[in-house]
């Protein structure tokens, strides 16, 4: 089935982001806290460097892997978005990739 999305109002934020490493990849996991998303952005910092989106997601996304990753600390976060607008960040996930 087909849902169309009536937004009004920009969506809430996600929360609970977590971010857990597995070889050269990093798997992310979230709380979705709206009802009027049109999906997910996910943003990627590296010391030196701006947060950057490195991938969407659509409705309901909760998951995201980022792979090919070198050693390194990385930082995570995620919003929603729809054609209002985009909400606030999720918190920041930090993880090492030894």
């Amino acid at each position: 089935a087909t849902y169309a999305i009536t937004a009004t109002a920009a969506p809430q934020g996600p929360f609970n982001l977590t971010a857990i490493s597995s070889s050269s990849s990093v798997i992310l996991n979230w709380v979705q806290n709206s009802r009027n998303e049109e999906g997910f952005r996910i943003e990627r910092w590296t010391r030196g460097a701006n947060f950057v989106e490195i991938a969407t997601k659509g409705v309901d996304g909760t998951t995201h892997i980022d792979q090919g990753l070198s050693r390194g600390t990385y930082y995570y976060r995620v919003r929603a978005w729809n054609r209002v607008g985009d909400s606030g960040y999720s918190n920041t996930a930090s993880v090492v990739i030894p």
